[in-house]
C-alpha cells in the first residue's frame, strides 16, 4: 500500500488570497455606490435650488408686471403682448423688436412666441432677475382674452450662472377684471 504525503501549507494561503480580493472587490463596489449617491445628491440639491428660484421668479414676474387692460397698447417693453392676443403682436406691437419681421399670418414661427427648449426663453425672454446664483428669465408666449378675462401663458426659466442646472417651468395665469 502506497502512502501519499499531502501538504496543505499552500491551500491557506490560496484561500487567503482568494478572500482579500473578493473583499477588495465589495469595497470597490460601496466606494462607488457612495461616490454616485453623493453626485446624485448634490445634482437634486442644485436642481431644487433651481425650481425654487423658478418659482420665486414667477412670483416676482407677477408681482412686476402689470397686467393691467386700459384699452391702450403701449408699446414700451413687453406691455403690447400684454395687452393683445398673440395673433395681434405683429400688428399691434410693430415696435416690439422681437416680433419685428414676423407676419400676422403665421406668427408661430416668430421668435416672440417659440417656447420649444429653454434656448427659445433664454434669448428671448421678456424679463429677468438674478437670485444668488441663479438667474430668471421670463417670457409671455400666448395671451388669449375677452373684456372679462385674459388668461397668459408664461414661460420661466432658472439657470445657474456658475453651473448647468436648468429648471424650466410653464404657467398659465389667469386674470380676471
Amino acid at each position: 500500500m502506497k502512502r501519499m504525503v499531502c501538504n496543505n501549507k499552500g491551500v491557506v494561503l490560496i484561500t487567503t488570497l482568494i478572500l482579500s480580493i473578493i473583499s477588495l472587490l465589495l469595497v470597490a463596489v460601496l466606494m462607488e455606490l457612495v461616490l454616485t449617491g453623493a453626485k446624485l445628491s448634490g445634482v437634486i440639491k442644485r436642481y431644487t435650488s433651481a425650481l425654487e428660484a423658478a418659482k420665486g421668479g414667477v412670483e416676482d414676474f407677477i408681482a412686476d408686471t402689470s397686467f393691467e387692460h386700459k384699452g391702450n397698447p403701449l408699446d414700451s417693453d413687453f406691455s403690447c403682448k400684454v395687452q393683445n392676443d398673440t395673433t395681434q403682436w405683429p400688428v399691434s406691437c410693430a415696435n416690439y423688436d422681437k416680433c419685428s419681421g414676423c407676419s400676422s399670418d403665421d406668427i408661430s414661427s416668430c421668435p416672440c412666441v417659440v417656447h420649444s427648449n429653454p434656448k427659445d426663453v433664454l434669448d428671448n425672454y421678456d424679463w429677468s432677475r438674478s437670485y444668488g446664483s441663479y438667474t430668471v428669465y421670463c417670457k409671455i408666449v400666448d395671451t388669449r382674452g375677452t373684456p372679462e378675462s385674459w388668461l397668459y401663458t408664461i414661460d420661466i426659466v432658472a439657470k445657474g450662472q456658475s453651473t448647468s442646472e436648468l429648471a424650466w417651468i410653464t404657467i398659465l395665469y389667469l386674470r380676471e377684471y
